[in-house]
């Protein structure tokens, strides 16, 4: 924990006063951003226009809730990015996620936020469901609407890394196991 709260530590003042971290950015994980790092901690890279990894999706639980966090990254040099809108939905098969004709909906999704400008992270606290025990797989859609700024202004679609839904688009969703 105490290295976990240097990094955030370190990252957040990198950021706020412009210092430079004393630990390489390589040498940085999503898990950093977690004061602790979960057991059943599970990141997936958020990818935007299909090919640019522009942040990450985190997913872990504990006894009472599920929790799923977005949050973002810049793109070095070229820009900046923010979340404009998420879009999530988790159910135990993949076919229960809102679809049609194999590509998913996120406007029918369970859960949506909008958000104001300069918002690089947010955190979704669902209750667990019942029938989600020990060893059950949930599969998770994780929709996000990204800009990305730095001369111009940039707006992408973007989805949690992972398997691809039947349709003809490339969205995509991924597996979490209940420890």
């Amino acid at each position: 924990m105490v290295v976990n709260l240097f990094v955030s530590l370190s990252i957040l003042l990198s950021m706020a006063f412009g210092i430079s971290p004393l630990i390489s950015e390589d040498t940085v994980e999503c898990k950093d951003f977690l004061l602790s790092t979960p057991p059943d901690l599970v990141v997936t890279d958020l990818i935007a226009a299909q090919h640019y990894d522009v942040g990450h999706v985190a997913v872990w639980s504990d006894a009472d809730y599920l929790y799923v966090k977005y949050v973002t990254k810049p793109l070095g040099k070229f820009a900046d990015v923010y979340l404009e809108e998420t879009h999530l939905h988790v159910d135990i098969d993949p076919s229960l996620i809102p679809q049609k004709n194999g590509n998913p909906s996120p406007g029918q999704f369970d859960h949506q936020n909008t958000y104001g400008p300069d918002v690089v992270a947010d955190t979704y606290t669902i209750p667990l469901d019942a029938g989600w025990t020990s060893g059950t797989d949930l599969y998770i859609a994780a929709h996000a609407a990204v800009k990305g700024v730095k001369r111009c202004v940039v707006h992408e679609t973007a989805w949690g890394e992972g398997d691809d839904f039947p349709g003809n688009n490339w969205a995509m969703y991924f597996k979490y196991t209940m420890p």
